[in-house]
């Protein structure tokens, strides 16, 4: 069972009320040969829980045929503030190649490894930015 909560009282966000497998992805439109940065602003709601042990990892490729590259994230270090995880302090960045055919990045959160039952996740927005021209 996957439960998501969408509340226009709060900023504007998606907040995880209960799932075990979680697979939150995007994809870009074409972009230019460069070096992106991707990542996802959340927080933690108060009573969350399942996320300690939980690996969650922020994947990537170029191209829906490429081979990911990925990033274990410490969700359960996130707080009740919203935070871009990874911190600019340790980004994630991928490279787009000129010869590469297909400049679409998918992108996404996953942790569908542990099992186990998890809440509490706020995700407000993910972001893709050109960080080398």
């Amino acid at each position: 069972m996957i439960i998501w909560k969408y509340s226009k009282n709060e900023k504007e966000c998606a907040e995880l009320v209960q799932v075990s497998w979680l697979e939150v992805t995007g994809v870009t439109p074409k972009l230019h040969a460069s070096t992106y940065q991707i990542t996802f602003q959340l927080s933690l709601e108060k009573g969350a829980s399942g996320w300690t042990g939980a690996p969650v990892f922020l994947m990537a490729k170029v191209g829906k045929k490429g081979k990911y590259k990925w990033k274990k994230l410490e969700v359960e270090k996130l707080t009740r503030d919203p935070t871009d995880f990874p911190s600019v302090r340790d980004p994630f960045g991928v490279e787009i190649a000129n010869d590469q055919p297909d400049k679409r990045l998918y992108f996404g959160l996953y942790e569908v490894w542990s099992g186990r039952w998890k809440k509490g996740l706020k995700v407000y927005k993910a972001t893709v930015k050109q960080i080398n021209k």
